[in-house]
């Protein structure tokens, strides 16, 4: 069995039902653009992360990254937290009054390069104070629902309503209580990506940061893209630029660089890129870069291990689900150790123009 067969398995991690997201757009994106007097704007394209190129969203001329971290809500010393240009407030027609914030920023679920701009294991509670905005607004994401507490200290789940703001769907409406559990991806490495959310549903930044705002910051349904810092697309081309410059190795920013000297030879070697172009459009295939430092896994943080991961792709659940039967994974005791040693090495080492490192080639 190829080695890319073994790795597209395990990549295409189980849904469990929902989608895998760092926040949460209209289900059809922005097709419906009207709401009253107000247009809802998109910025980019769709059709960009459908294309068969080796090709990342340049980032915006004249945007800023340290402004960037700003509006994401992390402090200055690239640590903690800082809030205060991070709010997304004010009087709006569409919400239908002043928009009012739990407290909550992008840092609230997204915490610093400590955590590879995730959360960490949980128990939160044992690294994160019951005081924090990840806890008391847990309402914006949960609406009251009971299990909300639980699943999110203890497993890291976060609740998912993926129709709350469709204006075109009446409120109490079946559309309207479809739900999921899903953790909150880590945005280290995300300037390499095609695509965001775990669908690829967020075609651009501004989607997916303005679906975030809508969806953790305050406790309605209601929406408020007339919110005048909404309106400014300079705020989101910061958050952008912040957010495509946080690389596991630095050096990895060659890759969106044609003109650096390395771009090329990044770009032509699989160990760097890692992307399924099948998968474009589908199911955004998770980075595989520092493995081991990034568990627990699968959307739902069920497994605690890779070999966990690993193990779910060869038990009888897995291959007599519709995927395992299209998809069979047979491991021999062999194989699997070799698997799981190449996995724990796949870290974000660098190729010079001496140095190649043989590790796909040799498989």
């Amino acid at each position: 069995m190829r080695i890319t067969t073994i790795l597209s398995a395990l990549l295409t991690l189980p849904l469990a039902f929902g989608y895998g997201a760092s926040a949460e757009t209209d289900r059809d994106g922005d097709q419906r653009s009207r709401h009253g007097p107000f247009r809802f704007t998109n910025f980019g394209c769709y059709n960009l992360h459908l294309e068969t190129s080796a090709r990342y969203e340049p980032v915006r001329p004249g945007s800023d990254a340290p402004r960037g971290q700003a509006f994401f809500g992390l402090a200055a010393d690239g640590v903690g937290e800082d809030p205060s240009d991070a709010l997304f407030v004010g009087p709006s027609l569409l919400y239908g009054d002043t928009v009012v914030s739990n407290g909550r920023t992008c840092f609230t679920c997204l915490r610093g390069l400590e955590h590879n701009f995730g959360l960490p294991p949980p128990p939160l509670d044992a690294s994160i104070l019951p005081s924090d905005t990840l806890f008391t607004g847990i309402d914006a994401d949960a609406g009251g629902d009971p299990d909300a507490e639980f699943n999110l200290n203890s497993l890291g789940l976060i609740k998912y309503r993926m129709n709350r703001f469709t204006p075109t769907y009446p409120e109490d409406g079946a559309n309207r209580q479809v739900f999921a559990w899903r953790k909150s991806p880590k945005l280290l490495n995300i300037g390499l990506s095609r695509g965001f959310l775990t669908d690829g549903r967020g075609r651009n930044m501004f989607e997916t940061a303005r679906g975030a705002v809508f969806a953790h910051t305050q406790d309605t349904d209601n929406r408020f893209d007339d919110l005048p810092i909404l309106q400014q697309q300079r705020v989101f081309d910061d958050m952008e630029t912040f957010q495509f410059g946080i690389f596991s190795d630095p050096r990895l920013a060659a890759l969106r660089d044609p003109d650096d000297p390395m771009h090329e030879t990044l770009m032509n070697n699989p160990f760097y890129t890692l992307h399924r172009l099948e998968d474009l459009g589908r199911f955004r295939v998770p980075q595989l870069r520092d493995l081991k430092n990034n568990a627990p896994y699968f959307h739902d943080n069920s497994a605690a291990t890779i070999e966990e991961a690993l193990d779910h792709h060869l038990s009888d659940f897995y291959t007599d689900s519709p995927d395992g039967r299209r998809h069979p994974i047979r491991l021999r005791p062999r194989m699997k150790r070799d698997l799981l040693e190449f996995l724990r090495i796949l870290k974000p080492a660098f190729l010079t123009r001496r140095t190649r490192i043989p590790i796909i080639s040799a498989i």
